[in-house]
């Protein structure tokens, strides 16, 4: 039985934004919503009561501007009436509207400096708790990109078209509700070619949403070619090779696919809501003068005033209030994407890495493991079985495709298997809690990040600062003139767009082998750990590595068959399987796979 947290057939609703039908859309939309009050409980509702305040301004200015026609009218005919009272209520309410605005926009800051980025911050949190083997699927990954990209504006745009929402249908409500009181057949005239047309600005904002989960990969690629000729290592080959006008290319094919597309989207549904838009404009109005000219509703001047007021009014309001249902119905996507991706388990979730001084070292053991990458059916391990016993230095070797760097992740729990167990000691590797599986294990891949920090920051991120342990592991990876040359020693900015310094592939390397070994975890791997090193150096390194590994559990993955001869045992991965077992010299001695590949790279260093 699988032990995997997921299925295609459980993300799947995720990776099919087309097929979700729009009530769904809307509820995560309002559950969004509701994610952003709970962040900013008070901005949110200072800033929702004020919208509303403002909003009923406009009922509250027309029903005094009846009443003031009345005065006005009454004061004509030679008869007792105050309209200056009247007068006043409408310059309040104007006054009262301008007083509300600064506190709408101190609420509405407040949301947007800490209810948007809290929400953005549990997405950021939960792309790094997911089951790392779905980033390898790439609908998934896709997903994933396109949420984490435009979680930012989107959040704002779902912000925005509340207020939008708000901000006119409360206005909108009042002013029916004036209308109303005159007579009730009038606001029939007026709703009944409106709600299809907040309808159809529904349904088009759900077609704009899909044409922008559609063109996902190509505004990735379009984004990712401008970033190439602001870069600083992609500007050498871009002047050397001449590829400019080939990127360029390439950037406005992608660009305007987009583009393209998404104008045609909006200009139909634009055009659609005009048109409807025109058509209750003109239905509405002829209602009016009908029932003024016909005397089939008893108005006076008064109702007159109001009724041309409010019909003007509302045609705007429903104008704008058209085009923020269609932005709901563009942005509830978004949301329906950020409910269900915040829905999934969070298999990595932890609250601290914990202290490694304690631990002790156990033995590692595989049993009957077997592993697929989502999407695929072809198994990356089958049914693999290993021991590695405690401090052991183990090297794992193979051809490219072999599987190696899977089984490696599968051993440091960042994948799970589809079947088998992984054990350390006598639990199950995910039965263990993630911040002290973390604090057990230190890796240094084969691609590496490179923080935009200091170089301590660098290394000893994100434990405590510890002198002992830092200048320990500088020496290690003999990092000690890389740190006397930096301008500002250990807190010199690696990131030359910063200020900072540009270091070579080769110092990177170092850095994050530093950073490894500060953590002093009792179990290090090495995927390819010095690739952009020279043959010395690297076997440098590594002796220096396995100097300070005598009481660790070490697993070693490189291409380089020299390397090999400094670990303890040797097995050899082909197609997912173990083929071959044990230490360089007993390995040499057979004519299998491993001695082949011996002499094929030993020929290039005679």
């Amino acid at each position: 039985m699988s032990s995997a947290p997921y299925t295609l057939d459980r993300i799947q609703p995720l990776l099919e934004e087309e097929r979700r039908p729009l009530p769904s859309r809307i509820r995560a939309y309002s559950w969004l919503i509701l994610q952003l009050r709970s962040a900013t409980p008070l901005p949110f509702t200072c800033w929702l009561g004020v919208g509303v305040l403002q909003g009923l301004m406009v009922p509250f200015q027309l029903w005094a501007s009846s009443h003031l026609v009345n005065a006005v009218q009454t004061r004509m005919d030679g008869q007792d009436a105050n309209p200056w009272w009247w007068a006043l209520a409408m310059a309040s309410a104007l006054a009262g509207g301008r007083l509300l605005a600064p506190m709408k926009n101190w609420s509405e800051a407040a949301i947007y400096e800490r209810g948007l980025p809290a929400v953005e911050g549990r997405l950021l949190a939960r792309a790094t708790e997911v089951d790392l083997a779905l980033l390898e699927y790439q609908a998934f990954y896709e997903v994933t990109r396109r949420i984490a990209e435009q979680a930012d504006q989107s959040l704002k745009g779902v912000l925005k078209a509340f207020n939008e929402l708000i901000g006119n249908s409360i206005p909108l409500l009042g002013a029916v509700l004036i209308i109303a009181h005159i007579d009730w057949l009038l606001v029939l005239a007026l709703f009944l070619p409106l709600l299809p047309l907040l309808a159809e600005a529904l349904r088009q904002g759900g077609f704009v949403w899909e044409a922008l989960h559609q063109q996902t990969r190509d505004r990735r690629i379009a984004h990712y070619i401008a970033s190439r000729f602001s870069d600083r290592q992609s500007a050498k080959e871009i002047r050397l090779f001449g590829l400019a006008d080939e990127l360029i290319g390439r950037w406005e094919t992608h660009f305007m696919a987009t583009r393209k597309e998404m104008r045609g989207k909006v200009t139909r549904a634009s055009l659609r809501l005009q048109l409807g838009g025109t058509f209750s404009d003109i239905f509405s109005y002829g209602v009016l003068i009908w029932v003024i000219t016909s005397g089939f509703v008893e108005t006076n001047a008064a109702d007159i005033t109001v009724l041309m007021g409010a019909f003007m009014t509302i045609g705007n309001l429903s104008f704008n209030l058209q085009q923020a249902i269609l932005d709901i119905g563009k942005y509830s996507g978004f949301a329906s994407d950020v409910r269900m991706f915040l829905a999934l388990p969070a298999v990595f979730a932890t609250d601290k890495v914990t202290s490694l001084s304690e631990r002790l070292l156990t033995p590692i053991v595989l049993e009957h493991v077997n592993f697929t990458y989502p999407g695929t059916t072809t198994k990356v391990i089958d049914d693999l079985s290993l021991t590695i016993p405690p401090g052991q230095t183990l090297a794992i070797v193979g051809e490219n495709g072999a599987g190696k760097t899977t089984l490696l992740k599968l051993i440091l729990g960042l994948y799970r298997p589809d079947s088998g167990r992984i054990l350390l000691g006598d639990r199950d590797i995910q039965d263990i809690p993630v911040a002290e599986r973390q604090a057990l294990m230190a890796a240094v891949f084969q691609t590496f990040s490179r923080y935009p920090e200091s170089m301590i920051e660098n290394i000893t991120m994100p434990r405590n600062r510890d002198d002992v342990e830092l200048n320990r592991v500088i020496q290690e990876a003999d990092l000690g003139h890389m740190v006397e040359d930096a301008p500002e020693g250990l807190k010199t900015i690696l990131s030359p767009d910063l200020g900072g310094i540009d270091l070579s592939g080769g110092q990177w390397q170092r850095i994050a082998i530093a950073r490894a070994g500060y953590r002093n975890a009792t179990i290090l791997a090495l995927d390819e750990p010095t690739a952009a090193l020279d043959p010395l150096a690297e076997v440098d390194i590594f002796k220096r590595f396995a100097q300070i590994s005598s009481d660790r559990t070490t697993i070693l993955i490189s291409h380089r068959l020299g390397m090999t001869r400094l670990a303890d045992r040797i097995v050899v991965l082909e197609h997912g399987k173990i083929t071959e077992d044990g230490s360089h010299n007993e390995l040499m001695r057979n004519t299998a796979h491993y001695a082949e590949l011996w002499e094929m790279q030993s020929r290039w260093y005679r």
